[in-house]
């Protein structure tokens, strides 16, 4: 991202990944796409969505991250079988803000959690396998802890003014790293394996089905695939 103030890249040397919807409503701002598995904990996805609040009117703005294997072609998807499984996901409304403001600032909203069974329509909250996240979690598959601002994210949200949201995200220990099968010379679609997308939307309710003409993020494969979590911007 760009800073004609050098406040960013050459006074603290901080990085930030930028990425824009196609029609240009929604930009979402990272400071890392790749996040580090420590076997304790993994490291949080942080950051803030800037919302063309005129485009959106009525609408909410909704942040999610998504973990999925995939374990076979897309062409092979027939008769309401599917070769993928989605394994962790958490969205957030971001706009309107539903938590209070501190110092003027909006504050991270708190995630809902779900976790998909084999069959993606029937996603369901909460986890049997992520029971010892259970501390963490309501009975209502949410977190209870609103988590404070970031240095980035403070920063961030003051320099691109009052249409700034933050979210923040924390993934369970138990979410395997991502893996990518080398495909062969004739498979099309996307590649066997495990990956991560982040995605804001523009919807009416949390689960409805993201727009396709421009209120969805790109996706932008990572710089780094040799990390064992790779976030794509989707």
């Amino acid at each position: 991202m760009a800073d004609p103030d050098g406040d960013f890249s050459k006074r603290h040397g901080t990085r930030v990944f930028k990425k824009s919807s196609p029609n240009g409503k929604l930009t979402a701002y990272l400071s890392k796409r790749d996040f580090l598995d420590h076997l304790t904990h993994v490291d949080p996805i942080e950051g803030v969505v800037l919302v063309d609040e005129s485009y959106v009117k009525n609408r909410r703005v909704f942040v999610h991250v998504l973990a999925a294997f995939r374990y076979g072609r897309e062409d092979l998807d027939v008769l309401g079988l599917s070769f993928r499984k989605d394994l962790f996901l958490a969205s957030a409304q971001i706009y309107p803000p539903q938590q209070p403001y501190v110092d003027d600032l909006p504050t991270n909203p708190i995630p809902i959690i779900a976790v998909a069974s084999y069959n993606s329509g029937n996603k369901r909250r909460g986890s049997s396998i992520y029971e010892e996240e259970s501390s963490t979690e309501n009975a209502s598959g949410t977190q209870d802890e609103v988590k404070a601002l970031t240095r980035l994210q403070e920063r961030l949200l003051k320099k691109l003014g009052s249409g700034a949201y933050p979210f923040f995200f924390e993934l369970p220990f138990a979410t395997p790293a991502s893996v990518t099968l080398q495909p062969g010379p004739s498979d099309s679609g996307k590649p066997c394996g495990v990956d991560y997308e982040l995605r804001a939307y523009i919807a009416e309710e949390c689960d409805e089905k993201p727009q396709s003409r421009g209120g969805n993020l790109i996706e932008s494969q990572p710089e780094d695939p040799e990390r064992q979590k790779a976030l794509n911007l989707v």
